[in-house]
């Protein structure tokens, strides 16, 4: 009868630099990804498509539709970006505190997936002055 030999998986000492207990972020340029129109439109939480505003900051809700995941959703107020959720899944994200730089602020929201991006949903805050 012969024995077989067990073998014993070497011990393996992980230096702390070595550990990476956190995802690393994917990097791209967003103005270099593809539009694709056929993606589902995420939808933002609002009665109309351009609302008024008596203070500072906003607070907007969008809606990531269903079947999608690990997606990053942006939000640019004239055309510069704002916020961002990271890997995210189908769900409605709210984007607090979102300051209101300008009179008149054209937010837009879209998702990304892979090198593909979805149209852009539209929305106008106008910021009243008080005279």
């Amino acid at each position: 009868m012969q024995k077989s030999a067990n073998k014993k998986p070497a011990e393996v000492n992980v230096g702390e630099s070595e550990k990476q207990d956190y995802q690393t972020p994917e990097v791209y340029e967003v103005n270099s990804l593809r539009i694709d129109t056929r993606l589902p439109h995420l939808k933002i939480r609002s009665e109309s498509d351009t609302i008024f505003s008596n203070y500072i900051t906003t607070e907007i809700a969008v809606e990531l539709p269903d079947k999608i995941s690990n997606a990053d959703i942006f939000l640019f107020n004239n055309g510069k970006k704002k916020d961002m959720y990271y890997q995210v899944g189908a769900g409605v994200y709210s984007f607090h505190h979102v300051l209101l730089d300008n009179p008149v602020n054209n937010l837009e929201f879209f998702y990304r997936l892979g090198n593909r991006r979805s149209l852009p949903e539209k929305l106008v805050v106008i910021k009243k002055t008080n005279r």
